[in-house]
């Protein structure tokens, strides 16, 4: 008798597609209930059909959100980038600056993107472009870049200038200083615009100096002083790579 009715719940359940199942915490009484039911245990019998109930409308939720993640494409969380960080003194790079509305990778956005392609350390070509990021620049980073929301009102959205940066860069490794936190949002932007991994091997200039100065902190216009490089209009994208590239051929030709 016991056995007929548990398998005639279960035909039920499986009759309308579902699995029978139930937290851990009900399991026993699941398993053991009929056993109850057959002693007439009237209040015993009321909770288990309440219990059936319950796994019945959780198991058909628990079908909709599957349902609901198969048909429907969510967006992806940002992730770190793809590209590793190497200890190289490479000859040929491209040197990679951005600046950003604040620096957030979660909720900030590029508003300027640089380049200088480097080739048996000499610098070959530039790339630099300013992009609208659909939401307000503070009055802070406007006035620590000069970059403000009229400049960048009329300028090509992010995807137009990553397209672009893509056939610059190509395949070279991407020379920094604080490399990390440029290659986290144009890592962001890669996947969000073309579902790609930023590939590109990564070098830190501020590694490097660590490892050739001694200095007070090595910020980019520390270094760029201490080894009498201008640091006027730093802070904007071409200008900070310039910065970058004359201290890396530094470090690289009198190491």
């Amino acid at each position: 008798m016991q056995k007929r009715l548990k398998r005639k719940y279960a035909k039920k359940l499986i009759h309308k597609g579902l699995k029978p199942f139930c937290p851990r915490r009900f399991c026993t009484t699941f398993e053991y209930g009929f056993e109850k039911i057959l002693v007439n245990s009237a209040k015993i019998s009321i909770i288990l059909k309440l219990y059936a109930k319950i796994f019945v409308y959780y198991n058909k939720i628990m079908q909709l959100n599957l349902n609901f993640e198969e048909n429907i494409k969510l967006p992806r969380a940002p992730k770190r980038p793809k590209g590793k960080l190497i200890e190289a003194l490479p000859d040929n790079f491209c040197v990679v600056d951005i600046e950003t509305t604040g620096f957030s990778l979660a909720n900030d956005e590029i508003i300027e993107l640089s380049a200088i392609k480097v080739r048996n350390l000499e610098r070959i070509a530039d790339f630099s472009m300013l992009i609208n990021p659909k939401k307000e620049i503070s009055s802070f980073i406007s006035g620590l870049t000069g970059i403000s929301n009229a400049m960048v009102k009329n300028q090509p959205d992010i995807k137009t200038v990553m397209k672009k940066f893509k056939d610059f860069v190509q395949d070279d490794i991407i020379l920094g200083h604080n490399v990390r936190f440029d290659a986290g949002f144009l890592h962001r932007e890669m996947r969000i615009n073309f579902d790609e991994n930023l590939s590109n091997d990564l070098v830190d200039t501020v590694s490097l100096a660590k490892k050739a100065y001694k200095l007070e902190n090595y910020k980019l216009s520390t270094v760029a002083k201490h080894l009498n490089i201008d640091t006027k209009g730093a802070h904007r994208g071409l200008k900070d790579c310039e910065m970058t590239y004359l201290i890396y051929k530094n470090i690289r030709l009198f190491k």
